[in-house]
């Protein structure tokens, strides 16, 4: 797989993290000038049996919380899909790693 550069208008960055479903980047916005987190699927990862449910989910999962406002949410900014990728665009958090870390009960 070649190197992801680009997503919609959105140039990727760096990579900040990967999970069960897809791959999380930050990303910079050029017509706003601000960076962004994608959380991107891409499609050919997708088993063919659930993949368009996985993809409907995703979605909602976008239009779930992009009506959510409050401090401890991020913010959607927008919903995308071509061809190969599904993404979503959100506001970046900056903070640490909570991998290795313990919390109280």
């Amino acid at each position: 797989m070649s190197t992801l550069r680009k997503i919609g208008k959105y140039e990727i960055v760096a990579e900040l993290g990967k999970g069960a479903m897809g791959v999380v980047y930050k990303g910079y916005d050029p017509i706003i000038q601000r960076n962004v987190a994608l959380k991107v699927i891409r499609k050919e990862d997708l088993d063919a049996a659930d993949g368009a449910a996985v993809l409907e989910r995703f979605k909602r999962e976008a239009q779930a919380v992009g009506k959510l406002h409050h401090p401890n949410i991020v913010a959607i900014y927008e919903y995308g899909e071509d061809d190969e990728y599904a993404f979503i665009a959100m506001e970046v958090v900056n903070g640490r790693a909570l991998r290795g870390h313990s919390f109280p009960h």
